[in-house]
């Protein structure tokens, strides 16, 4: 079970029926909100809360949502790829909240997705709700954490085939051999600049 605990300390989960639970620990009561989660797995592997206490977060499947517990407003804000027939595991997710956007690398670790569309640095304008895609990340087997700085850096704790020179590392199986590595992004105050 993922679990996202707000700024004022009460757990949102996925329940099994689609939408989201809210625990209060100080009072232990379970409430279901009578929401409906985007996407056929209506779930989220990655969250972030803003400083107003607003709730971002994807789906198993690649949807991002964002969640108002004031208003238990939810809004679909669409798929990370463009593409919501394909399903896109992508269990990370960073805001810079100055800047109005989240950012992902775009990924389905061990799943089946398009090849084309693996390790994709993905940002979402939260201003005009529109994606960017700044790029493939060549090398990167997986991003399991993200973290946006006050400067606007975003960091993406990822793993990635080990090199030798420049030769990928192979075990003795043949298969590429995976380290974990820190990935820094310094992106653009315009978007359109990636175009």
């Amino acid at each position: 079970m993922d679990c996202h605990y707000s700024l004022i300390g009460v757990c949102y989960f996925a329940n099994d029926v689609g939408g989201l639970t809210r625990f209060d620990p100080d009072t232990e009561i379970f409430t279901d909100i009578n929401i409906r989660l985007p996407g056929k797995l209506m779930d989220f592997r990655a969250s972030v809360v803003s400083s107003k206490n607003m709730i971002y977060a994807i789906s198993t499947d690649g949807f991002v949502w964002s969640f108002d517990p004031r208003t238990n407003n939810l809004e679909n804000l669409g798929h990370v790829i463009g593409m919501p027939d394909q399903a896109h595991y992508t269990p990370n997710i960073a805001l810079d909240e100055e800047w109005g956007r989240l950012y992902f690398i775009a990924g389905n670790h061990g799943g089946k997705v398009l090849e084309t569309a693996l390790e994709v640095l993905t940002i979402l304008d939260l201003k005009t709700k529109k994606y960017y895609w700044a790029g493939k990340l060549d090398g990167v087997e997986g991003c399991f954490g993200a973290l946006c700085t006050r400067n606007h850096a975003v960091y993406f704790s990822c793993f990635g085939n080990y090199y030798s020179g420049d030769e990928v590392e192979k075990d003795k199986g043949g298969r590429p051999v995976t380290r974990p590595y820190l990935i820094k992004y310094l992106p653009p105050e315009n978007l359109n600049s990636l175009r």
